[in-house]
């Protein structure tokens, strides 16, 4: 996923995502190793069911 991606999918701040990248490595490239469409999908599985 881009950024960008992320930054919507997770309603995080551009900012706290260049941060991340900064200090949270793992996490950061995790995020990044995930595919967009799917993510989104699962996110919105998970949303309906609570």
């Amino acid at each position: 996923m881009t950024q960008q991606q992320i930054s919507k999918l997770l309603d995080v701040p551009d900012r706290t995502l260049r941060d991340w990248k900064k200090s949270r490595k793992r996490l950061y490239s995790l995020l990044e190793s995930l595919d967009y469409n799917e993510s989104k999908d699962r996110i919105n599985v998970v949303s309906t069911t609570i």
